[in-house]
């Protein structure tokens, strides 16, 4: 009798020890599927003749603290304090690039992207401006490099209306010195729990 009712005390650890699991790992598994649009205000003109032709470059990182500078920071993330490279770090997810917009410094870009928003995680997005001088090269070298701004997923997603306007750094800058302004919006596209209620339906 002892013997089957520490039987049945082991099975019942078991079961919840799995059910445990399988609700931890459905909460780390939860992602929001966001898209992405960047504006840019006031950029620096490079060009001498006309005004900058404008693109962005878009990086998603998830090192933890890698743009985090708390001792001087305005914020929770560290924005002000950035110190972004031109190059990204070998870990940051390229997510693209958008279209090159002739003679304007204040591009509204039409390119959006499309990611996951992983809510166990911290996630920096990381936009590079830059001013087109080579047309159609890849080579980032031989375009003039305007400046970056980042934020973190989940400070974007939490803002009013998914919607954050960011000083735009220069490299090796602490702060912004009149480069512009950045605006990133985002919008919920699609959630995981929505792509399990479809799976079931079907």
């Amino acid at each position: 009798g002892i013997d089957a009712v520490a039987s049945e005390h082991e099975e019942a650890r078991g079961i919840d020890a799995v059910a445990s699991k399988s609700v931890r790992d459905f909460h780390e598994g939860s992602y929001d599927r966001i898209e992405i649009s960047i504006k840019c205000r006031d950029l620096k003109n490079r060009d001498l003749i006309s005004k900058s032709d404008p693109f962005c470059v878009v990086h998603l990182d998830e090192e933890e603290d890698q743009y985090n500078n708390s001792e001087d920071s305005d914020d929770d993330d560290g924005i002000s304090s950035l110190r972004l490279s031109k190059k990204p770090s070998e870990r940051s997810k390229k997510i693209g690039t958008t279209e090159v917009i002739k003679d304007n410094l204040n591009p509204d870009f039409t390119t959006t992207f499309v990611t996951n928003f992983i809510f166990e995680e911290r996630q920096t997005l990381i936009v590079r401006v830059y001013d087109e001088d080579v047309k159609g090269d890849p080579d980032l070298s031989k375009h003039d490099y305007l400046g970056a701004a980042a934020v973190t997923l989940g400070k974007l997603m939490s803002s009013r209306g998914h919607i954050v306007k960011l000083p735009i750094i220069g490299k090796g800058e602490k702060k912004s010195r009149g480069r512009g302004h950045m605006i990133i919006q985002a919008e919920k596209v699609a959630s995981c729990n929505d792509q399990l209620v479809s799976t079931n339906v079907q």
